[in-house]
């Protein structure tokens, strides 16, 4: 079971919803105008009535067709950043002592980068399952003190919109400034 709560909904959640609801819509709106009184029971106001009902259809099935693509994309796209990062990230954190100012800003950029997906998320555009992962992620860089660290300092300038690198219990460590402690992922959630 996750520790996660997930409390946002995938936007794309009730996509299968949409068309049983207007299917039952468009019966009703027939036994409706049967019983309707007199100056509303032209054949007219049936048709106006039932192709409102399926314009408002079709335009939340473009809707969630768009949502649908817009979330694709942005999940491509900061795949595509993460893989460009990572293998750096991964051998910067095999790298003995004190990080670089070079080492430093490919961290500054990843930050931006988990920032940038905070939005996002925030926004409704990326959903649990998906915040989920990336913050797994993020985990393995927060249990690094030398990166931990160098979040606390950056995070003073509040600069990232709100968000929270996942670095907020990490305690002892081991010779390379790991660890495998407890740890708070954005949002204040406990992830082990």
């Amino acid at each position: 079971m996750s520790v996660f709560r997930f409390k946002r909904r995938c936007p794309l959640r009730h996509r299968t919803t949409v068309w049983p609801w207007f299917l039952v819509a468009s019966a009703a709106v027939p036994i409706i105008w049967l019983y309707s009184p007199p100056p509303f029971d032209s054949a007219e106001l049936l048709a106006a009535a039932l192709s409102g009902v399926w314009g408002v259809c079709f335009f939340l099935h473009r809707s969630h067709a768009e949502n649908a693509r817009f979330m694709k994309e942005l999940l491509e796209y900061f795949n595509k950043r993460y893989d460009d990062q990572n293998n750096d990230l991964q051998k910067l954190l095999q790298k003995e002592g004190e990080l670089d100012e070079d080492s430093k800003l490919a961290f500054i950029d990843y930050f931006n980068l988990c920032a940038e997906e905070w939005i996002f998320r925030e926004a409704g555009y990326i959903y649990d399952p998906v915040w989920e992962s990336w913050v797994n992620g993020m985990r393995q860089y927060a249990r690094d003190l030398r990166v931990a660290e160098l979040w606390r300092k950056e995070n003073q300038t509040n600069s990232y919109y709100g968000f929270e690198f996942p670095v907020e219990m990490v305690a002892q460590a081991d010779g390379k400034g790991q660890t495998n402690d407890t740890i708070a992922a954005p949002g204040g959630w406990p992830v082990r």
